[in-house]
């Protein structure tokens, strides 16, 4: 049986499906965030961003008018079976007050919704 490395995440995730432009290592790409908490996100991307690497992230979550800009570093790389990247985990190293509120706020919609659902 393969080793299944535990969760070490803090936060609860919410799926979802934003656009995001990010920029590492000089290279500005777009991608799409997965999903995300109030400490981290998941990016669908191609891109080879070392672990460890800085990378500045910003989108507009639904519902909200404000763009989010938040500091982060790669944290860990999904990989399909052959090798080839499928996306990359980042934590955020840097968020502002502000930033904070719309995720939390974004966030919040999200678990209602699901809540609705279920």
């Amino acid at each position: 049986m393969p080793h299944q490395e535990k969760d070490r995440r803090k936060a609860q995730r919410s799926a979802t499906s934003i656009c995001c432009w990010t920029v590492s290592l000089d290279s500005f790409y777009s991608g799409r965030i997965d999903n995300l908490s109030k400490d981290g996100l998941f990016i669908n991307t191609s891109k080879d961003i070392p672990m460890g690497a800085k990378v500045s992230i910003e989108f507009l979550p639904p519902n909200t008018d404000n763009v989010v800009r938040v500091e982060s570093q790669a944290v860990w790389m999904k990989k399909d079976k052959g090798g080839n990247i499928l996306g990359i985990g980042v934590e955020f190293v840097k968020l502002s007050r502000e930033d904070k509120e719309v995720i939390s706020f974004y966030l919040d919609i999200m678990r209602r919704e699901r809540d609705e659902r279920t």
